[in-house]
């Protein structure tokens, strides 16, 4: 049902298709649409709203610009409807400008490459604050026919305001200017608001918003099509919300369907097997559902990272992976009766792992199955090494000083052949990582799994960044920045790069790291899936192999 909130904000909305003249000033660009009559209870279904997070978490001085072919409507969401407010049809562009600046900023910027706007958070209020908005039109349709750049704005109630002042000596003109031309209106300042937006289009204000307890948005204007933010197309709608420590944030609100078209073709290859694909389409659609307000401090579900899912919106959408999505449509996996948790990765290297041998809870079908299904496939084994020299800097990097590094072994592991504690020995002192937080001790994406063992050898020659070209040793090793490779050759001569290659040098201990697949090992294999579709296996069959005695089912 509506709350009441939503209910002063919609009423005056009804039946304003008929405006004074006075009125088309506003926006130029702007008409008035009706808005649904009522909104019914819905449960959790494949059509369900999601929220996800496009930018959080960060403080900045640029402003979003937004745009689409098709103009724009404005409106709110409310439960997993979209209520439209106002149309925006002929604006193509439009520029969400934070409304003055808050503790946090220094200044106020526009758009990243454009010439700064000077808008900033200082409004001229001509007569009360309205409950509706047809009260608050009456005001405005007056106003305008004295100073055409009023423009709407809901903040706590609809006002209208004036003006977007930089400086206070800017409103102070301004407003002596205005208090004889506005009577018989009171003028009054605008109270600050650090939580709203103004809507510019050519550097004029069209609308101020708050995003303190209300979901404002933006959809392209004709059905279907896509609304652009930063390079990026995107379904559905975008709200706009300020926090103190995220400001801007911008979520994308779409239906869970839509939201799999952008998820799949980045997780895995559109042109994978069918059947890996749907697969993948009803793991990602667990995951979304089973992560519901995970960053509901910022007023979302999911970001669009690999902390929850990779989505990067309409543009990677592919024919193929999208068929997935709508072949599965509704289908969850389940376990006794609740969705499973569908954790996934790249590549288990020959065995999936127990979801408490990498976090900490044990979950009856996050188990370890063997998986020939993966061996063969891209990261199933992988090798690196590194120095004693360098292992102390990775740890001095993480504020860890044990001395120099003499030893690094597994102390620790699982049934399933993964480290459950990784300990470093130093002059000073050692420290031990537990399960997969030992990967970040490195550079990323050198040590892709905890599922590795430890090689150590003592005096190899080693090739540094300077000096000459030609090197005879049976066991050369290379040496950058980050990584210190092996090369294997039955010819005892190598030959290096005079240009980025060096003298030959005795080195300290090396610790070979050998290790197998990518990813943290917990449930599906992506890899694993594409091999058992092209051996015949159907989506339901990878599924509940790797998820052990789940089922699935439709949810309508």
């Amino acid at each position: 049902m509506l709350n009441n909130r939503m209910k002063s904000i919609i009423i005056g909305l009804m039946g304003l298709c008929l405006l004074s003249p006075q009125a088309q000033t506003f926006a130029e660009t702007a008409t008035i649409t009706t808005v649904a009559p009522a909104i019914t209870s819905t449960t959790v279904t494949s059509d369900k709203m999601l929220k996800v997070g496009l930018q959080y978490g960060t403080v900045k001085d640029t402003s979003p610009l937004i745009k689409s072919d098709s103009g724009f409507k404005f409106g709110i969401y409310e439960s997993d409807l979209f209520l439209p407010l106002l149309d925006f049809q002929t604006s193509k562009e439009l520029v969400i400008y934070k409304n003055g600046y808050s503790e946090n900023e220094s200044l106020i910027t526009s758009p990243t490459g454009s010439v700064p706007l000077a808008n900033g958070k200082y409004h001229i209020q001509i007569g009360a604050t309205q409950p509706t908005y047809d009260q608050m039109r009456f005001i405005l349709d007056k106003v305008r026919s004295v100073d055409p750049t009023a423009f709407p704005a809901y903040d706590g109630g609809w006002r209208v305001y004036i003006g977007a002042y930089y400086t206070e000596a800017q409103y102070n003109e301004s407003f002596t200017s205005l208090t004889s031309k506005m009577m018989p209106f009171d003028i009054s300042r605008a109270p600050f608001n650090y939580s709203a937006f103004m809507v510019l289009e050519n550097n004029a204000v069209k609308l101020l918003f708050s995003t303190t307890d209300t979901n404002f948005a933006f959809q392209s204007y004709t059905e279907g099509s896509t609304i652009s933010y930063n390079k990026y197309k995107y379904r559905g709608g975008l709200v706009f919300k300020r926090f103190k420590d995220s400001d801007p944030t911008i979520i994308n609100f779409l239906p869970v369907q839509q939201y799999l078209y952008g998820v799949l073709p980045y997780e895995i290859s559109p042109l994978w097997h069918i059947e890996a694909q749907k697969a993948q389409a009803i793991a990602a659609r667990n995951y979304a559902m089973t992560n519901l307000n995970k960053h509901k401090k910022h007023g979302f579900d999911v970001c669009n990272t690999v902390d929850c899912q990779m989505y990067v919106g309409a543009n990677v959408e592919k024919p193929l992976s999208n068929q997935a999505v709508d072949l599965t449509k509704g289908i969850y996996l389940k376990y006794n009766g609740k969705l499973a948790n569908t954790f996934y990765h790249s590549n288990s290297g020959g065995r999936t792992e127990n979801s408490e041998n990498i976090w900490t809870t044990p979950t009856p079908y996050l188990v370890g199955v063997d998986d020939p299904y993966s061996i063969g496939s891209p990261n199933d084994v992988w090798t690196t090494a590194y120095t004693a020299a360098q292992l102390t800097q990775f740890l001095i990097a993480k504020k860890m000083d044990i001395g120099d590094v003499t030893d690094v072994f597994v102390e620790q592991y699982s049934v399933n052949g993964r480290s459950l504690k990784t300990t470093f020995v130093g002059t000073k002192g050692r420290v031990s990582f537990d399960k997969d937080k030992i990967r970040s001790v490195f550079p990323e994406s050198k040590v892709k799994t905890n599922y590795f063992t430890i090689v150590k050898s003592g005096g190899t020659p080693i090739v540094t960044s300077e000096g000459v070209s030609n090197v005879t040793t049976p066991n050369l090793v290379v040496q950058s920045a980050e990584q210190t490779s092996i090369i294997n050759t039955s010819n005892p001569v190598a030959v290096i790069n005079e240009n980025t290659s060096s003298v030959l040098q005795t080195g300290s201990a090396l610790y070979q790291i050998n290790g197998k697949g990518w990813g943290h090992g917990i449930g599906m294999s992506q890899w694993g899936s594409k091999k058992m579709a092209e051996l015949g296996f159907t989506y339901d069959q990878i599924l509940t192999y790797y998820y052990q005695n789940t089922y699935l089912e439709i949810t309508n």
